[in-house]
């Protein structure tokens, strides 16, 4: 007689609704009901940053308080909702950044970029691909510059998730130093800004 694994059910939701979640490498609009043989291990992964027509949602913390993005749980029955908990920006009349974008040989960033454009968000993913097709894979760099708007006069934190060097200035004060090769990972910068 064959035995066939305990089916269980959970809920991922996002506050607001209809912001996406990774369950175990599979993206979802929430709410989502996810279907899991019971006992086994799950990873909920809620994206840093959504950008939508209007606003920006940052990551804050899961329902539970917890405030890293991965979330891991044996799956189980009755389980309370697992929720993911954004903060609302509402986006300025600004257009983007000036992205520029270079090719690099032998190490070294040419001195004129072989493109410019501007981004209206930075939020890139090319793993292993360019960003485009005048560039080569693994060999370019990009700069935006521009200006932001603070809402409100605060200590405001930025966030950069990105692998090999970075560097982020504020007025040009350097918030975020790690120029040198190096696995993805997220780094924050501090700096108080005044409204407007």
């Amino acid at each position: 007689q064959d035995v066939q694994p305990e089916k269980v059910q959970f809920e991922v939701r996002t506050t607001p609704q209809n912001l996406d979640l990774n369950v175990d490498g599979s993206t979802f609009a929430t709410p989502h009901t996810v279907t899991s043989v019971k006992g086994i291990r799950r990873n909920i992964t809620a994206p840093r940053m959504h950008a939508k027509k209007d606003h920006i949602y940052l990551f804050e913390q899961w329902g539970n308080g917890y405030d890293h993005n991965l979330y891991t749980l044996l799956a189980a029955e009755n389980m309370t909702p697992i929720e993911a908990k954004y903060k609302a920006i509402e986006r300025a009349d600004g257009t983007g950044l000036l992205g520029r974008y270079f090719k690099i040989e032998n190490d070294e960033k040419y001195p004129f970029p072989s493109f410019i454009q501007v981004d209206s968000v930075i939020n890139f993913n090319w793993a292993f691909e360019s960003p485009d097709e005048r560039l080569e894979e693994y060999q370019y760099a990009m700069e935006w510059l521009g200006e932001i708007v603070p809402l409100v006069s605060d200590v405001h934190t930025f966030h950069l998730f990105a692998d090999d060097g970075v560097r982020l200035y504020i007025n040009d004060e350097k918030i975020i130093d790690q120029w040198k090769a190096k696995s993805a990972q997220a780094l924050t910068g501090e700096i108080a800004l005044e409204a407007g």
